[in-house]
């Protein structure tokens, strides 16, 4: 993993509060597990989550909406703390926040079922599904089913997510007829038939892909709402124009 040596200065789309983010240049999948649920545990892959919660104002927004304001110098000891992760409960609340229809909604859904799968997937590290609480069960269906909808006649990538979702509801069925409209020759059917082998066996937890025996324990996201920033907006934007400058100046003078 690459970490850029300066952290992003980002601005709240509610408030105008600002706030430090991780800035990773990229990254290798070494140690990568990913599991039938799309989510994928990568050790050198760190990243920002998608939907963040304002450490000021406490409200809800997505990563894309903020303002890049500036860098700045990070503080090493700060940076597994500034990725802005939600948990699970977080993310139910952020969806009742904000709402979003169109790609945001995909992918904001696509995150509660990797958070309540982090729980209640039946894997290493959670409990069965039939042990979830009634509540979060009635929850989880319904946000699987308006994600089924969402996807309808997407792409293939959205047909396997869909035939895991069916297969996750306990509506077997289903999930087979969908996997069985994915070619042979696609570069993730080896995986769909691993998803075809459960469905087959009626059972419906989350499972690693590749390795179903697997002894990897499931792991929740951790809630981190990131730091704020104490510098100015008008004293960031000045310090990025000087050092513009600077560097314009250099290359002027390497010229000569």
């Amino acid at each position: 993993m690459l970490i850029s040596d300066q952290s992003k200065i980002l601005k709240c789309p509610h408030c105008g509060a600002l706030r430090y983010m991780i800035n990773v240049l990229s990254g290798n999948s070494m140690g990568a597990v990913r599991w039938s649920d799309t989510k994928v545990e990568a050790p050198m892959m760190l990243s920002s989550s998608s939907v963040l919660r304002c450490p000021a104002c406490k409200r809800y927004h997505f990563y894309s909406d903020s303002e890049l304001v500036g860098l700045s110098e990070p503080d090493w000891e700060r940076t597994c703390r500034d990725c802005g992760t939600l948990s699970y409960q977080s993310l139910k609340k952020a969806l009742a926040q904000l709402q979003p229809y169109g790609d945001k909604e995909k992918m904001l859904r696509m995150m509660l079922v990797n958070g309540y799968n982090d729980w209640y997937g039946g894997c290493l590290g959670t409990r069965q599904p039939s042990e979830a609480p009634a509540e979060e069960r009635t929850y989880f269906e319904q946000n699987a089913r308006r994600l089924i909808e969402l996807v309808a006649d997407d792409s293939l990538e959205w047909m396997f997510v869909s035939a895991e979702l069916h297969r996750e509801l306990g509506e077997f069925e289903q999930a087979i007829s969908l996997l069985d409209r994915i070619p042979k020759d696609w570069f993730l059917f080896s995986m769909a038939e691993q998803i075809r082998h459960h469905a087959e066996q009626h059972d419906c937890r989350v499972f690693i892909l590749d390795n179903p025996e697997s002894q990897y324990r499931r792991i929740p996201a951790k809630e981190c709402e990131g730091e704020i920033c104490q510098e100015s907006e008008e004293s960031i934007r000045d310090r990025m124009r000087i050092e513009r400058e600077r560097v314009a100046f250099d290359e002027d003078d390497d010229l000569i």
